[in-house]
Order: structure tokens, then sequence, then C-alpha cells
């Protein structure tokens, strides 16, 4: 068993890379939710697409077995195989643009080693900044949790239709993540991460089917609340990633106005299982 571990050496690691994120790849998104063109005004990326951009371009010789960068460079290995992005916290400070060149800083804030059902596990805080010259325009703490592999296979969710009362919920949705969506997600953040694309790589993992990416359920419940408030001002959102969602199977998308500027956002699974959870915090 793995215990405590002295990760110093780690703490404060900084990588720097300019990035632009391109009309390319905003066209792509919106393409993936269902829009003829961008619907986002002012030439500006919407609020989940810097995302669009975060992913590095690794030398193939460079990608690991689960197809994501190998560990021990920059993010240590942890020796645990499995790896989920679980939540984060963006602060929205300044409009990011289309085309537009910004510092993508990323720094390692936190290591910790835990013990959780499936055994040990490290979680791993990245703090993101976006900036022009030296002024920050967007800021994300991202956690991601690296552990072992399952002894026992994951259970697919079985598909009944859950009733809820219309006071639950202000807004609903209901998405299908089918394969195609899954690749366009994949393509379009240049994440090559094997649990959203190969159908041996999520038996070797014990799932029973491709996984949905975690941001693209976040971007979806964004989307959710922005397509209907396009007017509003979004200061922050605090999401987590709670259970595991998969492709062909119905995602059910909620979002409810509470007081103080906050919306609630949430999505479940086909069985009415808690999958994401987010809290919006709009300018009042």
């Amino acid at each position: 068993m793995i215990g405590n571990r002295d990760w110093s050496d780690f703490i404060g690691r900084t990588h720097e890379e300019t990035i632009q994120i391109s009309l390319d790849r905003v066209r792509g998104l919106a393409a993936l939710l269902d829009y003829d063109r961008p619907p986002w005004p002012d030439n500006r990326v919407p609020p989940t697409g810097h995302w669009l951009a975060m992913f590095p371009y690794t030398r193939q010789s460079e990608l690991g077995h689960d197809g994501h960068e190998k560990l021990g460079d920059f993010i240590p290995d942890t020796g645990h195989p499995r790896r989920m992005w679980v939540g984060g916290r963006i602060q929205y400070l300044k409009p990011l643009y289309v085309d537009q060149p910004v510092l993508h800083r990323t720094t390692i804030t936190n290591i910790e080693d835990k013990t959780g059902k499936t055994g040990p596990m490290t979680f791993v805080t990245l703090n993101h900044e976006y900036l022009m010259d030296t002024e920050l325009l967007l800021g994300e703490e991202q956690k991601i949790v690296y552990r072992e592999a399952s002894t026992e296979p994951a259970q697919r969710p079985i598909n009944k239709p859950v009733s809820k009362s219309e006071s639950e919920y202000d807004w609903s949705r209901q998405f299908m993540p089918d394969s195609a969506v899954l690749f366009r997600y994949s393509a379009v953040t240049f994440n090559t991460h094997k649990i959203h694309f190969d159908h041996e790589y999520v038996k070797e993992e014990g799932y029973p089917g491709l996984l949905v990416h975690a941001p693209l359920t976040v971007t979806l419940l964004v989307e959710l609340y922005t397509s209907i408030n396009p007017d509003m001002k979004i200061i922050s959102f605090d999401y987590t990633a709670k259970s595991p969602l998969y492709d062909g199977d119905p995602i059910m998308l909620y979002g409810k106005e509470l007081e103080d500027g906050k919306v609630l956002l949430w999505a479940e699974d086909c069985a009415g299982n808690l999958a994401v959870t987010g809290t919006l915090q709009v300018e009042n």
C-alpha cells in the first residue's frame, strides 16, 4: 500500500504556453452542441471554451498506455494507473476572444495521497491562469485523481424514467452522448484519453462503455443555462463529478435558480443517479 509521500519537489512546478482558441475549434464545439454557427456573441469564447486549448500537443512517442502524456515530467508518476477529472472551480474575470493569443500558465498547487473505496489514490490540484500580458482573464482550479485499477467491473445503470416535480427545476434537457459525440469532443479538445473512444481499453479499465468526458458534461450544463439566459454575466462556476456517464445512455440535465445570483446545475444518468453537480454565480 502506498502511504503518505513527500511531493514537495513537485508542488509549485509551473508550465507556461501561449495558446489561441481558434475559430475552427469554437465552430466544432458549436456543431457538437447542434448549432449551425457559434451562438456566442462578439467573437467571444464560450464559458467552458478555454478547455478547447487546454490539452498539450504531446508528441506521439510521449503518450502513455492510456493515451495521456506519460507521467513523471510535469505531473509526477503517482504509481496509480487510472486517471479521472473530478472537479474544479472557474473564475471569470474578463472575456476570452476567438484567435486571441493568451498565456496559459499551469501550476501544481497540491498533491495528496488518500485511501478510498477502491484503495489508495492520489489527488493532484492544478491552478490554471489565462493571461493577456499580466492581466488575469480567467482562472481555474482543477482537481484530478489517480487511483488503482478496480478489481470489480463497473455496472452500467439500468435505464428507467425518473419523474420529477416541476418545482424541483427551472430548466431541463435530455442529451444523448453517442460515440460520435464523444469522438467529436475528444477531437475538438485534442484529448487522447482512451476511455472516451477505445472500446477495448475501457474493458481493460473495467467500464461497461465509453466514458463521457466530465468537461463535456459541464459544458452541456453551462450551455443549458446560457441558452436560456444569454445576457447574464457568469462570475464563477464550481463543479464536481460524482459518478460516470456512458455512451448510449441518455443524460438528464437540470438547472434551478437560487437566491443571490446562484444557479444550481446538475446531471443525472439514465437511472436517476447524480453524475455531475455545479453552482454558477451570476451577476445580480
